[in-house]
């Protein structure tokens, strides 16, 4: 009775310094990320300083890759950087993209699109989600099977523990696609929003010689 009750008053200090380790973890990821995506932008920023037409066009294309997830050119990114809501715009650049294009004389939807049709996007992106939450499901669930039968023992001409870890990877892969399509479906709407929050941050600015 009094080693149990040791151990408990033991495990106390312990489970506290275990989620204390976790949380500081966490918390230096997301710090070192934050400074990671400052020094992006510092790099952007130093890069239109630079007379260096070819390596700028290069470079910010692909940390504006890096920061939104999407190709954007470099044409299309001076366009956004000009326009006072330039934050808004390229936040929402990636659902917008599809529907959207580029002229000199602004941004502009391709056509004009039905309800139906917007509908039918959304409902797309929602099956594409369901379907990749029921993968994550089976994945998890064979990774949880051969666990239970022994992580060394021989199944399907390899260890269990190799299925196991497959299995594992591809759950993990399946949830961020599910969780990718959830947070960043492309939206007719979003396109809409796009279009009016451009036209609205237009400003006088001269256009540099940018391009070429």
């Amino acid at each position: 009775m009094l080693n149990n009750l040791d151990w408990n008053w033991l495990s106390i200090p312990l489970l506290i310094s275990i989620f204390g380790g976790i949380c500081t973890f966490l918390f230096k990821i997301f710090d070192s990320y934050r400074v990671f995506k400052i020094k992006r932008y510092e790099l952007i920023h130093n890069c239109f300083k630079d007379g260096d037409l070819v390596s700028t066009k290069f470079i910010v294309e692909n940390t504006i890759k890096s920061i939104y997830k999407t190709n954007i050119k470099y044409s299309q990114i001076v366009q956004l950087l000009e326009n006072k809501n330039s934050l808004e715009l390229f936040n929402m650049y990636r659902q917008s993209a599809k529907f959207i294009h580029f002229d000199k004389n602004g941004v502009g939807l391709k056509k004009e699109y039905t309800l139906i049709y917007s509908l039918g996007i959304t409902v797309s992106y929602l099956i594409g989600y369901f379907i990749c939450c029921l993968l994550s499901f089976i994945s998890f669930y064979t990774c949880y099977y051969f666990s239970k039968n022994g992580l060394f023992n021989t199944e399907y001409l390899t260890y269990n523990f190799v299925w196991a870890l497959m299995s594992m990877v591809c759950g993990i892969l399946f949830i961020m696609a599910a969780c990718d399509l959830l947070m960043n479906p492309s939206s007719v709407k979003k396109a809409k929003e796009f279009v009016k929050l451009y036209n609205e941050g237009m400003t006088n600015i001269v256009s540099k010689n940018y391009f070429y």
